[in-house]
């Protein structure tokens, strides 16, 4: 039981330390998870496992690598760089993603490359 225990606080510690858990790509939301500072985040504790920063002053993912895409704070604002997250977590927390599409978190939105819109469903 200790053990199991230990094990969970191992794993949240490390979630924690990857900066996961609660915010959303265009840094809005709880702490945590904004692209640069370890990998895209979800709202409301919809985190990912994924990876810090990369360059910046992009306008689109065309000017990131492969396994970027172009965060900032809105659909029309120049970004940064970041590593799209390899996790998300499935927490239902929708999205309205830049390309009009809904996701069901703001890390699935990262995950995909598309920056978030608005909370909730596309219209």
């Amino acid at each position: 039981m200790t053990t199991r225990w230990i094990s969970r606080l191992s794993v949240l510690a490390l979630l924690s330390a990857l900066g996961c858990g609660g915010s959303t790509p265009n840094g809005t939301g709880g702490a945590g998870g904004t692209g640069g500072a370890g990998g895209a985040g979800g709202v409301g504790g919809a985190g990912a496992i994924g990876g810090g920063g990369g360059s910046g002053g992009c306008s689109d993912n065309s000017a990131c690598d492969e396994a970027d895409y172009c965060n900032a704070e809105d659909c029309n604002s120049t970004g940064t760089c970041v590593t799209r997250p390899l996790v998300c977590s499935r927490v239902f927390a929708p999205v309205c993603g830049c390309d009009g599409s809904t996701y069901g978190n703001a890390c699935e939105a990262a995950a995909d490359g598309v920056r978030v819109a608005s909370q909730g469903a596309c219209p």
